[in-house]
Order: C-alpha cells, then sequence, then structure tokens
C-alpha cells in the first residue's frame, strides 16, 4: 500500500486527467470543520479513483485547508488504497 506526494507539474497528465474529471465526480467530498463550531477552519477533501499514472493507474485525493489566518492551501496525494469514501 502507498500514499504519495502528487506534486503539480510532475506528473503533468495526471494532474490534467484528476481536474478534468473533478467537477463530474461531485459525491466524492468530505468537509470537517476544524475546532469547535469550524472557528479555526476547515478542510475539504475531494478524490478520483482510476487515474492513469504513466502506465497504471492509481486514486487521487485532493485535500484543501483554509484556517482562520487569511490562508488556503491545497494538498494533493496519490494511493492505491481503493473504494474510497467519506
Amino acid at each position: 500500500m502507498y500514499v504519495l506526494t502528487l506534486k503539480e507539474g510532475r506528473q503533468p497528465t495526471t494532474w490534467e486527467e484528476t481536474i478534468h474529471l473533478l467537477p463530474l465526480h461531485r459525491t466524492n467530498r468530505l468537509r470537517c470543520l476544524l475546532g469547535p463550531g469550524g472557528k479555526e477552519g476547515q478542510q475539504d477533501f475531494r478524490w478520483m479513483e482510476n487515474i492513469m499514472l504513466g502506465e497504471h493507474q492509481t486514486n487521487v485525493i485532493l485535500q484543501g485547508e483554509i484556517t482562520t489566518e487569511p490562508a488556503a492551501t491545497l494538498y494533493a496525494y496519490i494511493t492505491n488504497f481503493s473504494n474510497l469514501t467519506p
């Protein structure tokens, strides 16, 4: 099993396919509020399965984080964990 960081630009085909297919899979999402009542920010997760990575298929997880500071961060991971759900 693996979970690896996917950096924009390192696997351009994988990244482009993920961004292209993301709007078609609107139910693949989870929002977590940070701190009591979400006062410390929120994390949003989106995922896509069976995305091409070279000659292999992988699953992609995107994690967006907005904190109480005026800051937003996007993390992207690839994994062979399957049947991803909230």
